[in-house]
């Protein structure tokens, strides 16, 4: 069984993370996405996953041994990758090109 890091408990950068609110823990094969307060700015989603694909491969992490740490790393701490506002705003070119990305894939 995989262990892996509480997502309330990642906390760093530690000068940069305030307010953090865990909203989805998906679990070791899957993702973890927070709200919280980003540095100086508003309130940002970030995201995570729990535990990386050669953890989950990883013998003494299945066997419960060792906590995975998931990604991103930092310095070998956990971290949130910060999701841009763009990507949630329709008139964006980020937007635009994931939809299209999308459409893409529904017709293979």
């Amino acid at each position: 069984m995989l262990r892996y890091r509480n997502p309330r408990n990642v906390r760093s950068p530690r000068d940069m993370i305030r307010d953090l609110q865990v909203r989805f823990d998906g679990g070791a094969e899957n993702v973890s996405i927070a709200e919280m307060s980003w540095g100086n700015s508003s309130k940002v989603i970030g995201m995570r996953w729990n535990a990386s694909m050669r953890e989950q491969e990883d013998e003494e992490k299945l066997a419960g041994k060792k906590e995975c740490l998931g990604m991103p790393i930092s310095s070998a701490n956990p971290v949130w990758f910060i999701l841009p506002d763009e990507l949630f705003e329709e008139d964006s070119e980020l937007w635009r090109t994931i939809n299209q990305i999308r459409e893409e894939r529904r017709q293979q």
